[in-house]
């Protein structure tokens, strides 16, 4: 009778940890990331790592490379990398303010990936340090600011208020 009772327990309590997973992933994956502040380093391999905002102001940081995590250098389709980001050994480090949340979304509305350029070589740390605005609809990532190799700015309009407001938190 004890070990009937036993077995119960342990099969409930598989089922609650299968139901609270899936919750959890599926919570994640229902994030879309907004802004990105990384640095992505090509030598000895690939390392990808930073922050990312989420549309509803949470903060995740992020790290990932092409011999533990397989990334794929190859992601260009934003809802792909979303998901991959999200669901690879993420860290919750927190939510940014409401109203600066409105202001990165009201903000990115006037950003153009075509106002940006490098302005000259930085060096060759075979790596770039960049903060970019997610545009799922254009699916590209519009960068507002890039240093290492090259150094390059976009000129958009509000653009340095942008980059504070993400800084705060990055």
């Amino acid at each position: 009778m004890k070990k009937k009772y036993i077995k119960i327990l342990i099969i409930a309590l598989f089922t609650i940890s299968i139901i609270i997973l899936f919750v959890l992933l599926t919570h994640l994956n229902n994030k879309k990331i907004i802004v990105e502040d990384s640095y992505i380093n090509w030598a000895g391999g690939f390392s990808y790592e930073g922050t990312v905002i989420c549309d509803d102001g949470s903060i995740y940081k992020f790290s990932m490379n092409d011999k533990k995590d397989k990334y794929e250098k190859s992601y260009e389709d934003l809802k792909k990398l979303n998901i991959a980001i999200l669901n690879n050994k993420t860290k919750y480090v927190g939510k940014i303010s409401e109203e600066d949340l409105k202001e990165i979304k009201e903000f990115s509305k006037d950003i153009k990936s075509e106002n940006f350029q490098y302005n000259y070589s930085g060096g060759a740390d075979i790596g770039q340090h960049s903060i970019h605005i997610w545009n799922y609809d254009l699916n590209e990532k519009i960068t507002l600011s890039a240093f290492g190799d090259w150094i390059g700015s976009n000129s958009s309009k509000n653009i340095n208020e942008l980059i504070n407001i993400i800084k705060k938190y990055t």
